[in-house]
């Protein structure tokens, strides 16, 4: 059996988590694998009449509407059962995600749709299959 080595175990970081397990992702309430990868990024929407004004500088002005978390995710090396445990969790058209959001070093919990996922196959095996990785994006709603 294969598994995955996370690089946050360390308990200083997650204090607020639950340290038995290192639970520190839940998807609509159950507990998700830790994944060995979460990039956090803002995305900023900008009214429709955002550009550069054509004066000297060619001004830019972004006219932020909203700004909206964006979640980098990937597991690696996962079995054919973890695989299918994190792509039921994430299968729903919306998601509630509970997580240490990095802007407020605090647990909270958002609303959020998943972009494309790619799962490439690493190896097949007599009694299973084990995959490279799993990756995809949420995107708070």
């Amino acid at each position: 059996m294969f598994r995955r080595l996370s690089f946050h175990r360390d308990k200083r970081f997650f204090k607020d988590c639950e340290v038995e397990e290192m639970i520190c992702l839940w998807v609509d309430g159950v507990p998700a694998p830790t994944p060995a990868i979460m990039k956090f990024g803002i995305y900023r929407n900008s009214a429709s009449d955002a550009g550069r004004v054509q004066d000297g500088n060619d001004t830019m002005y972004t006219n932020v509407t909203s700004k909206k978390m964006t979640i980098n995710f990937s597991w690696t090396g996962c079995d054919g059962e973890e695989t299918a445990k994190i792509l039921q969790q994430f299968d729903p058209e919306y998601v509630f995600l509970k997580f240490r959001n990095p802007k407020t070093n605090k647990i909270e919990t958002k609303e959020f749709y998943t972009g494309d996922i790619d799962v490439p196959v690493w190896r097949i095996l007599e009694d299973d299959v084990v995959y490279e990785n799993i990756s995809f994006k949420v995107i708070e709603r």
